[in-house]
């Protein structure tokens, strides 16, 4: 197995991998199991099922990689991309709309919330702005995780989702408009 996979982040630039191993792919689910188990963990709310799901991500990947000699050429899209694909499927077999969350790197969440006691009203506008997210299609809530709290581009969210950058950015705008209106309803 010899994969060659180019990767860029906003932290580095780009760096080349050669998958010749599974230990070369252990390397890589290193860098990425706490990204893709931290996106997963913030649609579901719950540290098994994320697990679950992040492990099958990780399982298809390397199944991939295994059974196809290609370049990947954005590691780091294409493994959103299976994750996404994976949390749509685990939403509809559970039936249950998917819900916003902060992002979180250590999983502190204590750490990241509003404080109720310390600020009020950043407290509440912090869970009108969840309660509003949780109201939209799951797709628009998924869009508006990825480019607001994952910090994913346009570019990034083009090969992640498959639709133009130009057709995003129209949903980014009119998900927008809906979360004002959803919004000042709550505030009314």
């Amino acid at each position: 197995m010899i994969i060659t996979i180019i990767m860029e982040t906003a932290e580095q630039p780009v760096k080349k991998f050669t998958v010749t191993s599974v230990q070369d792919f252990l390397d890589l689910y290193d860098v990425f199991f706490p990204k893709i188990y931290n996106f997963i963990f913030r649609d579901v709310w719950h540290v098994e099922t994320a697990e679950d799901i992040t492990a099958t991500v990780f399982e298809k990947a390397l199944s991939f990689i295994k059974r196809h000699n290609i370049v990947i050429e954005n590691f780091q899209a294409w493994i959103y991309k299976i994750a996404t694909n994976e949390l749509f499927s685990h939403l509809r077999k559970k039936g249950r709309k998917k819900t916003l969350s902060i992002n979180d790197e250590s999983l502190n969440l204590e750490n990241l919330l509003p404080d109720e006691r310390q600020d009020p009203s950043k407290y509440a506008d912090f869970m009108d702005l969840k309660r509003a997210i949780g109201i939209l299609k799951p797709k628009d809530a998924l869009l508006v995780e990825l480019h607001y709290f994952e910090k994913r581009d346009y570019a990034e969210l083009e090969e992640i989702l498959g639709e133009r950058q130009v057709t995003l950015r129209s949903r980014i705008h009119r998900i927008l408009q809906k979360l004002e209106v959803l919004l000042t309803e709550d505030k009314a």
